[in-house]
C-alpha cells in the first residue's frame, strides 16, 4: 500500500511541476484552445459508449488487437459527458451506442453538440436500426460533432476496424483545417 501511495504522490507532483515534460503524452486543451493533433493515428483518443458488455469487450480487444493505444470507455451517455470533460480534444473519435440506461446516445449527443468545441467524429451502432433514427443521428450533427457513420449490431469487426481508421483521419484533418484557420 505504501509503494501505491509513494507513486501516486510522485506522479501527481511530476505532472503539476513539471507538466511540459508531459504534455506531449496527455495533449489535452481547455476550452476555447485549438484542439490537439496527434499525428500518430494509433495514438487518437478514442471513447467508447457501450452499456453493454459483449459489444464493449469485442471493441475493446479489436482496437488493443490492432495497436490502438488511446481508449476510453464509459456505460452511459452522463460517464461519456464526464469523460470528454476529463479529457478534451484528445478524443477525436466516439463510438456510440444509442439505447443506454441513465442517458441514451441521442440526448448525449444533443449535449454534445451544446458543448463541443473541437472536431470529434461520431459512428453511431445500434441493435435496433431504422431509417428515422439514422436520419436524426445524421441531423444531430454540427461542425464539430460530425456523424460519421451508423452501424447496426452485431456488427463485423472489419467493418468497425475500416470505419474507426477512415474516422479518425477525417477528424484529423477536420482538425488540421480548424487549426489553420
Amino acid at each position: 500500500m505504501a509503494t501505491i501511495l509513494y507513486l501516486i504522490r510522485h506522479v501527481c507532483i511530476a505532472l503539476f511541476i513539471h507538466p511540459e515534460r508531459y504534455r506531449h503524452r496527455y495533449p489535452m486543451t481547455e476550452f476555447g484552445e485549438s484542439p490537439a493533433l496527434i499525428a500518430d493515428p494509433k495514438q487518437r483518443g478514442i471513447l467508447i459508449v457501450e452499456d453493454d458488455w459483449g459489444p464493449r469487450e469485442a471493441i475493446r480487444y479489436l482496437l488493443k488487437s490492432r495497436s490502438y493505444a488511446n481508449a476510453h470507455f464509459a456505460r452511459n451517455g452522463q460517464e461519456a459527458l464526464d469523460k470528454i470533460a476529463a479529457l478534451g480534444s484528445a478524443i477525436y473519435l466516439i463510438l456510440l451506442d444509442i439505447r443506454m440506461p441513465v442517458m441514451d446516445g441521442m440526448t448525449f449527443l444533443r449535449h454534445l453538440a451544446r458543448d463541443c468545441h473541437h472536431p470529434v467524429g461520431i459512428i453511431a451502432a445500434t441493435g435496433f436500426p431504422s431509417a428515422d433514427g439514422k436520419r436524426e443521428f445524421l441531423e444531430v450533427s454540427t461542425p464539430n460533432v460530425i456523424a460519421l457513420d451508423y452501424i447496426s449490431k452485431p456488427f463485423e469487426l472489419t467493418e468497425m476496424l475500416e470505419s474507426v481508421s477512415r474516422s479518425l483521419d477525417h477528424i484529423h484533418a477536420q482538425r488540421g483545417v480548424t487549426t489553420a484557420s
